[in-house]
């Protein structure tokens, strides 16, 4: 098996390809899962995709948020 990791960027470019050949969400889901498994992009990061709501800001400020939750959760517990 290879040792390749896809970076977020090739997996975007892949989804544009998929969504270019008419492919759904789902469909584009299960070929990046076939080919790369737990390094593939999320359903949900698929359909957001999709719907044209997939964007780096969100994503970095989604995570950043969840890491200060998660920090806040440690000090109050």
């Amino acid at each position: 098996m290879s040792s390749f990791e896809p970076n977020k960027r090739h997996l975007r470019e892949l989804l544009i390809y998929f969504f270019n050949l008419k492919k759904f969400a789902i469909e584009a889901y299960r070929l990046l899962v076939e080919a790369y498994g737990d390094a593939a992009l999320s359903e949900r990061s698929c359909r957001e995709f999709k719907n044209g709501e997939f964007d780096e800001d969100k994503e970095r400020k989604r995570k950043a948020e969840s890491v200060r939750r998660r920090g806040i959760g440690s000090i109050i517990g």
